[in-house]
């Protein structure tokens, strides 16, 4: 496979509809990322909460597409801006004598998916709107399982 651009193929449009689709990439949240930020391993597959949060996802997308049919322009979805504010809470060390590494084995044990998922989808559509702080009722219920799964 030969992959060199050829010069003489390369215009301002190009140039411009890559510079566009570059900013708005770096302006929206990668899933990925987050997922990497989370599960210890590279293979989530067997983490149940990665795979839930897979499908909201998924679903949310999906209600973005049908109320925005005529927006271009790239969003990020809830699932996206609650996990990143999840983790930068408990990475600041902002969150008392709870660490990251709490979070992230509380993430990883499967027994508690389901909890995990209840508070999200409990307050997941606050994130829809131009406010999305997390709410300390959210902390409070993450500290309550981060307690619970340490102490077994």
């Amino acid at each position: 496979m030969n992959f060199k651009i050829d010069p003489s193929s390369v215009n301002n449009n190009i140039i411009s509809l890559v510079e566009e689709n570059f900013n708005a990439s770096n302006e929206t949240i990668s899933f990925i990322d987050l997922l990497n930020g989370l599960f210890d391993k590279e293979d989530v597959s067997e983490w149940a909460l990665a795979q839930k949060f897979a499908k909201l996802r998924a679903k949310l997308a999906k209600e973005e597409e049908e109320e925005d049919k005529n927006k271009v322009e790239f969003k990020n979805l809830p699932i996206d801006e609650f996990l990143l504010l999840i983790l930068n809470t408990y990475q600041s060390n902002s969150n008392g004598n709870i660490k990251y590494a709490d979070l992230t084995s509380l993430f990883q044990n499967n027994q508690y998916s389901d909890q995990i998922m209840d508070i999200i989808n409990k307050y997941i559509h606050d994130f829809k709107s131009e406010d999305n702080k997390l709410r300390s009722e959210i902390l409070e219920e993450m500290n309550r399982l981060i307690l619970i799964n340490r102490e077994e």
